[in-house]
């Protein structure tokens, strides 16, 4: 390269506010660990073997707001400009787009999740992990199976066998709560 090396236009790109994903395809192994340094999402020698090449493509594909904000360094006060303004689920109808001012709860089970919205609900491929990273303070984890949008969030209540549930506006179904997680979600109620 003219002027500056690989590893010098990848510290560049890495320093972005939107990176790019950076692989390097080089005939040498010497600098493979510089490369991870300035975040390469891989690095393939030569010569190229087409697999090789099409699995890390498909990794970068696959790269999450958590991966993404360690590579950019950015802080989770940035994670609300970054975060989705909405869900997209693949139905039968075609690509459909929540609002998440319209998710009640994301519940997961099994490999997919069932986002409950105004409208009902759908399936999307998006793991709980993902969602509660993107997201962070607009939802809370009630189980480890679920999570709730707090502005949503009306209650929560004790039933006779001494088992929390939460209440939600605009849904009649009420979510069970693991113990493990009713101290927060009592504090978090009181604070609403």
């Amino acid at each position: 390269m003219p002027g500056s090396d690989g590893m010098q236009a990848a510290e560049q790109l890495a320093s972005l506010a939107s990176p790019p994903a950076v692989i390097f395809c080089t005939a040498f192994s010497d600098h493979a660990i510089e490369a991870f340094d300035v975040h390469a999402a891989g690095y393939l020698l030569k010569p190229i073997r087409r697999d090789t090449l099409i699995e890390t493509l498909g990794k970068i594909g696959t790269v999450n707001s958590v991966q993404r904000r360690m590579v950019t360094g950015e802080e989770s006060v940035s994670d609300d400009c970054r975060a989705r303004t909405h869900i997209s689920a693949k139905t039968r109808r075609g690509i459909e787009l929540i609002p998440i001012s319209e998710v009640r709860f994301f519940q997961a089970d099994h490999k997919y999740v069932t986002v409950r919205h105004e409208g009902g609900e759908v399936l999307i491929d998006d793991t709980l992990r993902d969602l509660e990273n993107e997201f962070g303070g607009k939802l809370v984890r009630i189980h480890r199976n679920a999570l709730v949008m707090t502005y949503h969030l009306e209650g929560l209540e004790r039933d006779m066998t001494g088992h929390y549930r939460v209440r939600m506006r605009g849904v009649d179904e009420k979510l069970d709560v693991s113990r493990r997680h009713v101290s927060g979600l009592r504090r978090l109620v009181q604070m609403l």
